[in-house]
């Protein structure tokens, strides 16, 4: 592959399916944006954390906005790694 030349990207996060979080492969964790239903919010998107495919949480609020959205996305997939390394890491083990 030369600079001049794409190649297709497949993002790793969209064909993950939730975290799970204990032994258990019910009990899973994610992340997911809504809209707010309150008119004239200033933050009208919201990025929730679920659990099992329930709510149990708002993590942050963001603008309606491209930008909005695309902060949304980082602090999801942030969230997602977050998670991962808390549940994968093992301590005192020697890093890969």
């Amino acid at each position: 592959m030369t600079d001049d030349t794409p190649e297709n990207v497949i993002s790793l996060a969209t064909r993950r399916p939730p975290v799970a979080i204990t032994p258990a492969p019910h009990l899973h964790v994610g992340f997911r944006t809504r809209m707010s239903e309150v008119p004239g919010d200033p933050l009208p998107l919201i990025l929730d954390l679920e659990h099992q495919g329930e709510v149990v949480g708002e993590i942050a609020r963001f603008t309606d906005t491209p930008e909005g959205h695309a902060a949304a996305r980082t602090a999801a997939e942030t969230g997602r790694r977050v998670v991962e390394l808390l549940i994968f890491h093992q301590p005192g083990a020697a890093p890969a």
